[in-house]
């Protein structure tokens, strides 16, 4: 391990609009120095801004009409250069309003240079450059931020670094501390395995990083200060490319001929417990840019596979048959892949980034096409971020109609109410396994009042993996639906068009409450609830793909998809969703939780009949 000093010299840059601009010829980019770490502050002429709207298609491969105003290009951020190099982006990090972006020098295999940047995206539609820190020995190919620290992985010539030749080829991690979300002058630096490293992530106190084509695999790095930056454990294999962390599980990708995916439990990275997928298709060029994008909760891994394309696969089948998979006919490779809760993104090198229909991959509904190649794409609640190799970074601004009601009542939910229901159903555990008294004929499903009263709904918390339309309904008590004509027929009120919190591009905090109606409902009135599963996609309703109900029998699979009880230590209604249909998903029904009310005012109820509810 070694440790180096980087002097830093912040520099706030606010770029004069420009709407065509371009870098001057004679900016040199970063200062010219024989220090192996140092600052620039060459920003001016860095980014030009832009109001352009990307063009839309159809979904059938056709240009629509209209431009999707969904998206614009709002900017562009030059690569830096290093004594007259340019360097490529590579990699970009998301860390509350600011983007980190890492560079190399993309020439020849004995050529080293990298950069970190800091982009303020606290406006996403006028991003500015915050400050940089550059190595002129070695390339950066990927990053991570978390903890205060930016953990950033890449290669440098073995000869110059004095590694030990039989434990690396010239991989290296580095970890900077940052203070309020930019560099300090504190780095670290340790070697691993293969030739360059490929992705890091964090996972308490070990980093995991993936690296190389030859000599390479996955590498558990400690944090600790006993053993710090050391390799605890290893897990060898060629073709090393990505990793990515969600829920309890990692997943690294394997490529080449012949693909695999690599899924290590969470808790305990262990390679003799692992379980590997093969791929039916393979992956080229050996030498691309390979990355993996994982949707946790909806159990689907997208697989950016060169050119072989987009591949899509199932998780929770573990088959390694792609699911649906999407490419085009031109010269492009795909590069990168990420996603949002409606897209796929595309990185297809020479022809641009694609937007796809997260629900069927072949549907195109945007391209974004430009002078250079897309290599990498990164997603965040409000921006898209596309590396693209030395025309360093385009970024596009997402429109923000976030579906959440006009005016919420803002309230707070009790203290210990969500790390109860953690506790009662934790990630990726089988509810219907740990709780089957919440699954019985017997137990009441839906809100039934056995007095006058207003009804209230309380937002406490959402990790679904699909974006939601929630409402209710209502019967009397003696006339239930019994068929799905009649549940058809029963009027639906929309609570919020979009249940999905803000972190997650929707528009929902905790506490937000919405009154149901506009008015007392009376004694003997039953309110079910409902769940239209990709209700809201564009920036509007629509129609879903399924329709769950608190009446199980009217669901497409006829299964009960919701649970209805008393939280003990708050005596709150709690009501929860499980949003993919069973038997799919991982059946912990914590997607969606919310508390039913028949006050405001945070008082215990007293108006519902929970005869039949259980309590947890």
């Amino acid at each position: 391990m070694k440790k180096y000093l980087i002097q830093i010299l912040t520099v706030l840059f606010f770029a004069v609009l420009t709407i065509f601009g371009c870098k001057p010829d004679n900016d040199t980019g970063l200062n010219n120095t024989d220090k192996r770490i140092d600052t620039y502050d060459e920003f001016s002429g860095r980014i030009t801004y832009h109001n352009e709207p990307v063009e839309a298609y159809d979904g059938s491969g056709k240009k629509a009409t209209t431009n999707l105003t969904e998206f614009t290009y709002v900017a562009n951020v030059t690569s830096p250069t290093i004594q007259g190099k340019r360097l490529s982006a590579t990699g970009i990090s998301i860390k509350g309003d600011k983007a980190y972006v890492s560079y190399h020098w993309n020439e020849g295999e004995a050529d080293f240079a990298g950069a970190v940047e800091v982009i303020d995206i606290a406006d996403p539609t006028q991003p500015t450059l915050l400050q940089g820190v550059y190595f002129s020995d070695t390339d950066l190919n990927e990053l991570y931020v978390e903890n205060n620290e930016l953990y950033v992985v890449g290669g440098r010539s073995l000869s110059s670094s004095g590694y030990d030749p039989s434990f690396t080829s010239g991989g290296v991690v580095e970890v900077i501390d940052l203070a309020g979300g930019l560099p300090t002058s504190n780095a670290q630096e340790a070697p691993i395995p293969s030739y360059s490293g490929n992705s890091v992530f964090r996972d308490g106190d070990y980093l995991y990083c993936a690296s190389g084509n030859t000599g390479g695999g996955v590498f558990e790095v400690s944090l600790a200060p006993s053993n710090y930056l050391e390799v605890t454990k290893s897990d060898y294999y060629d073709n090393s490319k990505f990793g990515v962390m969600g829920g309890s599980y990692y997943t690294f990708l394997e490529t080449g001929s012949n693909p695999n995916l690599h899924i290590h439990n969470g808790n305990n990275f262990d390679p003799s417990s692992k379980t590997v997928v093969p791929l039916a298709s393979p992956t080229a060029p050996d030498d691309g840019k390979k990355v993996l994008s994982v949707d946790y909760p909806n159990q689907m891994a997208y697989v950016s596979s060169g050119s072989y394309g987009l591949h899509s696969y199932d998780l929770f089948t573990q088959s390694g048959t792609p699911v649906e998979s999407f490419n085009t006919q031109g010269n492009g490779l795909l590069n990168g892949v990420d996603y949002d809760h409606n897209y796929v993104y595309a990185a297809k090198g020479s022809e641009g980034l694609y937007i796809l229909d997260k629900d069927t991959l072949s549907k195109i509904m945007a391209n974004f096409s430009f002078d250079g190649s897309a290599n990498f794409v990164k997603s965040s609640v409000e921006n898209v971020f596309i590396a693209h190799g030395k025309g360093g970074l385009r970024i596009l601004a997402k429109e923000k109609e976030t579906g959440a009601p006009d005016d919420p009542i803002d309230t707070e939910p009790c203290s210990t109410l969500l790390g109860n229901i953690a506790d009662l159903f934790p990630e990726r555990e089988n509810a219907m396994n740990n709780h089957p008294n919440l699954f019985t004929g017997g137990s009441t499903k839906n809100v039934v009042l056995d007095q006058s009263s207003e009804v209230y709904v309380q937002f406490v918390w959402e990790g679904a993996g699909k974006t939601n339309t929630f409402g209710y309904f209502t019967y009397p008590a003696n006339n239930p639906p019994t068929t799905m004509q009649d549940i058809q027929n029963l009027q639906k009120h929309v609570v919020f068009p979009n249940v999905t919190k803000v972190s997650d591009g929707g528009g929902l905090s905790q506490g937000d409450m919405v009154q149901l109606g506009n008015g007392a409902f009376p004694a003997n009135t039953v309110i079910g609830f409902y769940l239209e599963v990709d209700g809201w996609s564009g920036g509007k309703m629509v129609s879903g793909s399924t329709t769950i109900y608190s009446l199980p029998q009217f669901n497409d699979n006829t299964e009960q998809q919701h649970l209805l009880f008393v939280e003990n230590s708050c005596d709150d209604l709690t009501l929860t969703f499980e949003d993919l249909l069973l038997p799919h998903g991982d059946k912990d029904f914590n997607d969606i939780i919310l508390v039913v009310k028949d006050n405001d005012q945070g008082l215990v109820n007293t108006k519902f009949d929970l005869t039949g509810i259980v309590h947890k």
